[in-house]
């Protein structure tokens, strides 16, 4: 499997929205081990995405399901 345009990814924008949420907070964990040597459990990160994830979904992102659990 090789790479693909971005205009030929099929997600919709909830789905974008889901990995743009993911990714920021795997992205700011990165950061937090390499620069500030804190460490924090899967459990506690998960947590984080679930509760941006719900707040994301009271704010319009109705879709976020995906990630929520309801």
């Amino acid at each position: 499997m090789g790479w693909r345009p971005l205009d030929d990814l099929s997600l919709s924008p909830d789905d974008g929205s889901a990995a743009a949420l993911v990714t920021w907070q795997i992205w700011k964990e990165r950061n937090a081990r390499c620069f500030r040597s804190e460490v924090s459990l899967v459990e506690s990160i998960v947590f984080t995405i679930v509760s941006n994830a719900s707040e994301w979904a009271r704010a319009g992102a109705k879709a976020l399901g995906c990630i929520l659990s309801e």
